[in-house]
């Protein structure tokens, strides 16, 4: 009697590498993590919060790795719910989610200074980082020439240049994202009985002497001279503080007076259609729907289409020039006495268009 023995093998797949995109807001970590994920990615809330998830994938070499866009962060000392959220996702504090396996860190070439510090905190954390060097082209406008070989050398840590609009670099990114697996050296050792605000005078320092070695600046002396006058007034606290209240009357003026003129234009011109319309044809139930239903409904929307248009202009314009940041800076301890951070300012004066 025999009897024959069937072994049946269970192929358990390995759990997918996961990494998140994190860096300073305006950095273009948006724009890099939609060409990273293309339509593989999903919207969601994280777990009793209303701050927005955005997650998706990216796929190599018959592989592929989960990837989080996370809210914009200066340091890993969160000063908002958004940068919370951020934080402990890094950390592995959330409920439902664990550590990432690895960090893409978008660097703004235009603001490196700036970026350095949350660079500094995160390689600090025992997990492997890859730098993303955006908004190179515009650096190069501005007169900003960086190495970024040196810069990797400097900084212990892969640095790949990438244009997220047009796709360059973004193979050799992602090639890197799935290849690297040492985690990542920390720049330089800080103080740890340090308190933050001698933590952060440390760093400063440090950042720099870096940029001092890597001279990335070659700015002609007029452009030189503009800046550091224009830094002047927007780095001091009386001048700063005008400064902010000018902007933020042109705003409103723009919203409420510049706007009217374009409001009524578009007034007229729906009345002036619903008659039109209303004369010609015969009384009754369509002639009621066209004229004072379809016509009267969407003028009475697109009116606001001016103010809405303006305001979103000026924010556009203080984002590109980095203002957005400081009015955020500014306004946080107005915003705080009623429970709300800086960057409330802009939601705050959009509820008014």
């Amino acid at each position: 009697m025999s009897s024959d023995h069937t072994t049946h093998q269970i192929h358990i797949m390995p759990r997918a590498k996961s990494a998140v995109v994190i860096g300073n807001p305006n950095s273009g970590k948006s724009t890099l993590f939609n060409h990273l994920t293309g339509l593989n990615q999903k919207t969601a809330n994280y777990p009793g919060v209303t701050v927005e998830k955005r997650s998706g994938t990216v796929f190599f070499d018959n592989k592929k790795m989960d990837l989080i866009d996370l809210p914009g962060c200066y340091s890993i000392y969160p000063f908002s719910e958004d940068e919370r959220i951020s934080i402990d996702v890094i950390k592995g504090n959330l409920a439902g989610l664990s550590s990432p396996d690895k960090i893409i860190y978008v660097l703004d070439a235009t603001q490196i200074y700036q970026g350095l510090t949350f660079l500094q905190q995160l390689s600090e954390l025992n997990i492997p980082v890859v730098v993303a060097l955006t908004m190179n082209d515009i650096a190069t406008k501005k007169g900003i020439k960086i190495d970024h070989s040196l810069l990797s050398n400097k900084l212990k840590l892969p640095v790949i240049p990438i244009n997220a609009k047009t796709g360059s670099g973004l193979n050799h990114l992602i090639e890197t994202i799935f290849s690297i697996e040492t985690p990542a050296e920390p720049i330089f050792s800080i103080d740890k009985d340090s308190n933050h605000a001698e933590e952060f005078s440390q760093r400063f320092a440090y950042n720099q002497n870096l940029l001092r070695e890597l001279a990335p600046f070659e700015k002609s002396e007029k452009v030189h001279r503009s800046y550091a006058i224009i830094k002047r007034l927007v780095d001091k606290p009386l001048s700063s503080t005008i400064l902010f209240l000018c902007a933020m009357f042109i705003v409103f003026q723009a919203v409420f007076a510049w706007a009217t003129p374009l409001m009524d234009l578009i007034d007229n011109g729906a009345t002036a259609l619903s008659a039109l319309v209303s004369s010609n044809l015969e009384d009754g139930a369509l002639n009621s729907f066209v004229s004072d239903g379809i016509i009267a409904g969407v003028g009475s929307v697109i009116i606001f289409l001016p103010q809405i248009l303006i305001l979103f202009l000026f924010i556009i314009l203080m984002e590109d020039t980095g203002y957005l940041s400081r009015a955020a800076f500014l306004s946080d301890r107005l915003m705080r006495s009623l429970g709300l951070s800086g960057q409330s300012i802009i939601p705050l004066l959009s509820s008014f268009a």
